[in-house]
């Protein structure tokens, strides 16, 4: 055996309840990996931590970390080195596979970390030409909410 392996599975998500590509404390995120024949165990990286990995299969594995305060904001960064029993190097793997399983830069799917509560800016106006801190019957309140970050419909 002179061929080195290709990963042709390479997939991430989040156990977050409202979003899979979302993470938040206590979520755990998930990168499966498929190669094309009988690899080792690799060496996995997720979020700049070494990953927690368990076979599967003989060319299957599943890598996991759990979110906690001290993990970077922002896209979970992937690492993945392997070989086969032969002694083949695979190379690096650092984005997901597309929807043919081949490596897609340009639609790499990540899980983002988001460990930071979104604030909100509330102001109440309302139609009172006099006093719009004011209503009486017949007039509009209007509540305006700008939060810091995109949320889900309050």
């Amino acid at each position: 055996d002179t061929i080195a392996p290709l990963l042709d599975v390479v997939t991430i998500s989040s156990t977050n309840v409202k979003h899979s590509t979302l993470a938040t404390i206590g979520d755990t995120i998930v990168l499966q990996v498929e190669a094309d024949e009988r690899i080792d165990q690799p060496i996995i990286k997720l979020c700049q931590r070494n990953a927690s990995v368990t076979r599967s299969s003989y060319s299957t594995f599943n890598a996991t970390v759990v979110v906690n305060s001290a993990d970077i904001q922002g896209s979970c960064a992937i690492l993945i080195q392997f070989v086969d029993p032969a002694g083949n190097i695979g190379i690096d793997v650092t984005n997901t596979t597309g929807p043919e399983g081949i490596i897609d830069l340009y639609s790499n799917k990540s899980v983002i970390i988001d460990t930071v509560p979104p604030t909100l800016d509330v102001s109440i106006t309302s139609t009172n030409v006099k006093h719009t801190t004011l209503a009486k019957a017949g007039d509009t309140v209007i509540l305006d909410i700008q939060a810091s970050e995109r949320i889900d419909k309050p």
